[in-house]
């Protein structure tokens, strides 16, 4: 495990696979498994995430979904090349009153993280 982590880390285990949770600057979660902990700077938002940052460098893949590769600022002289997916979780449904299904776009909340379970290689 990387000496630099901070203090306040806390790890989990969910289906057999092993995380270690840090709270990010802007109140985000990030999970990293231990492909990503060394690359636990990189990853946070604010290296690759950041407005002017992402809009400038991010790339959009074709498919079905919002999908984007994106370079990370250089951190300890090193760029990793992200793909990065947006998912909405914990989507709330609501009920039409003739009882159809529908959701409201103010309900859903969009959830970023990166699981970096398969690895990362540096640039």
């Amino acid at each position: 495990m990387p000496a630099d982590l901070p203090a306040s880390r806390s790890a989990i285990s969910l289906l057999g696979v092993d995380y270690i949770h840090l709270k990010t600057a802007d109140g985000g979660d990030l999970y990293l498994t231990r492909f990503g902990l060394p690359f636990w700077k990189s990853l946070l938002p604010e290296n690759w995430y950041a407005r002017e940052w992402f809009e400038a460098k991010r790339e959009r893949l074709e498919g079905t979904s919002t999908v984007y590769k994106v370079p990370t600022r250089p951190v300890n002289g090193k760029v990793l090349h992200l793909v990065v997916k947006w998912s909405r979780v914990a989507k709330c449904p609501v009920r039409h009153p003739h009882g159809q299904q529908v959701h409201s776009g103010g309900i859903q909340q969009s959830v970023r993280g990166i699981f970096a379970a398969h690895g990362v290689a540096p640039g």
